[in-house]
């Protein structure tokens, strides 16, 4: 038996997206009763990445068994209901049913928006004083992304500086921007080019900085992106379909030699949960991108993510822990 319910967040401030800024997401929260154990699971499409509202909302309602390449949101909703289900009659967290040590506290990164340098430095500068070991920048993929390396660089001292062009460079800015992040020591550049540019991907690669790819995942195996030399895989279970399939894409990039980074797509609690308890099973040398609560307002639920020196503790409660059933109840 499975239940459906909508709900609907905002994002403050609005994630901007290559189409433009998002302010809200709205998803639907899945309960699922397997056995004599109820399961909460959450589908949040995200636009241009999965499937549209109205069509996960129509595979949540049907009858057929779903495919997490056509329908991911709607096929991660289900899965996870099924896990968690799982996961409370066992009377163990998610993450134990995904291979997770005993001891599951998870590093995660602070992430900073695009914006002038002065203002990137003063940013980068309060995440290390809160405590974060690896700060996200957001670039435009333009020349001045270089400055902004610069400026978060000069003030992170021994803390990993990361950056995502999300693919809006072309192949010359990527180049300089690649090329001084190899000057300047920074973790990995993630999605520098557009997807379909797997051949440019190598040219950046011989440059010195790693490279990552996050979009370039949906059109790329990881034996063919190892091949062009990228380094990490970034890794959104709500876009590649739910955490087992990921558990399976990370498996297959550690074989190919790739690091896995879990992030979460700004989605509700129980997504941004889930997704903890994925990244501490995933582990590898990389901070997480699951702390992102702090930009949801309005949530359906108490997130039980707290960030301290900059790790978060995947709770040991059965299923999500942390998370109660009756939590996710719109008539609670």
């Amino acid at each position: 038996m499975m239940q459906v319910h909508p709900f609907s967040v905002t994002l403050a401030p609005p994630l901007q997206t290559a189409t433009g800024p998002m302010r809200r997401r709205r998803g639907f929260v899945v309960r699922r009763q397997v056995g004599e154990t109820t399961g909460v699971g959450e589908a949040t499409p995200l636009p241009g990445w999965t499937e549209s509202q109205s069509t996960c909302e129509a595979a949540l309602a049907g009858d057929r068994p779903l495919d997490p390449t056509v329908t991911p949101a709607a096929h991660h909703g289900v899965e996870l209901a099924a896990l968690v289900a799982e996961a409370r009659a066992a009377e163990v967290p998610v993450a134990t049913l995904l291979g997770a040590p005993e001891v599951t506290s998870v590093p995660v990164n602070a992430t900073v928006g695009v914006s002038t340098p002065a203002e990137v430095a003063t940013a980068v500068g309060a995440a290390v004083d809160a405590g974060y070991r690896t700060v996200k920048l957001k670039l435009a993929g333009e020349p001045t992304d270089v400055d902004r390396l610069a400026a978060a660089t000069g003030v992170a001292d021994d803390v990993h500086i990361r950056a995502d062009c999300n693919g809006a460079a072309d192949r010359p800015t990527a180049i300089s921007i690649c090329a001084a992040a190899a000057e300047l020591g920074v973790e990995f550049i993630e999605q520098p080019l557009p997807p379909s540019d797997r051949a440019g991907l190598e040219e950046l690669a011989s440059l010195g900085c790693p490279i990552a790819v996050d979009e370039g995942l949906l059109e790329h195996d990881v034996t063919a992106l190892a091949e062009v030399g990228v380094a990490v895989i970034i890794c959104k279970p709500m876009v590649l379909g739910g955490l087992r399939r990921v558990l399976r894409i990370a498996a297959a990039a550690d074989s190919a030699g790739l690091a896995t980074v879990v992030t979460s797509s700004y989605d509700a609690v129980i997504a941004r949960t889930a997704a903890a308890h994925l990244a501490a099973a995933v582990g590898g040398p990389h901070a997480h991108g699951v702390a992102t609560g702090d930009r949801v307002v309005g949530d359906i639920a108490p997130d039980p993510l707290r960030v301290t020196e900059g790790r978060v503790t995947v709770g040991a409660e059965a299923g999500l822990g942390g998370l109660t059933e009756r939590s996710y109840d719109p008539g609670a």
